[in-house]
């Protein structure tokens, strides 16, 4: 589920709880507005729901969980948070191997990929965005031109 797959990239101590909570409590994105309440300032908080699941599994924060949940619902995608490293490693040859790191591509992170890449040691693959990011209309039009 890609949902349990966003929540244990979330680059937390509890990500990984944080990632069994959606799958035993079924959550999808349809209901995932119901976990958060947000104020007028647009500041999010655990609703009582999240709290209440939340209380099954100690070691998740719940305010930052919230601050998450609410970050995927305003992007209405989801998407790399800062830097994830894919768990294990790709074997290149007889005796190497290779990591793989899923830079995000907002704009909000661009200033730090240039703190992590070396040009010595470091290949990129560019992903073309989906198709809708070519629409007008879509909020993220035209982010493919910086690549």
């Amino acid at each position: 589920d890609r949902l349990v797959d966003w929540a244990s990239w979330l680059g937390t101590l509890w990500a990984d709880v944080a990632a069994r909570l959606i799958s035993d409590e079924g959550i999808t994105g349809k209901y995932l507005a119901n976990y958060v309440d947000t104020d007028s300032s647009g500041n999010s908080s655990p609703s009582e729901l999240l709290i209440s699941c939340c209380g099954k599994y100690h070691s998740i924060d719940t305010a930052s969980f919230a601050k998450a949940i609410s970050a995927l619902c305003a992007k209405g995608y989801l998407s790399t948070v800062g830097v994830v490293k894919v768990q294990g490693q790709v074997a290149i040859g007889d005796d190497r191997t290779v990591s793989l790191v899923d830079f995000a591509g907002q704009s909000e992170f661009l200033v730090s990929h240039q703190l992590l890449l070396s040009s010595l040691h470091t290949l990129c693959l560019i992903i073309q965005p989906a198709p809708s990011f070519e629409s007008s209309d879509h909020h993220h039009f035209g982010s493919w031109a910086y690549w």
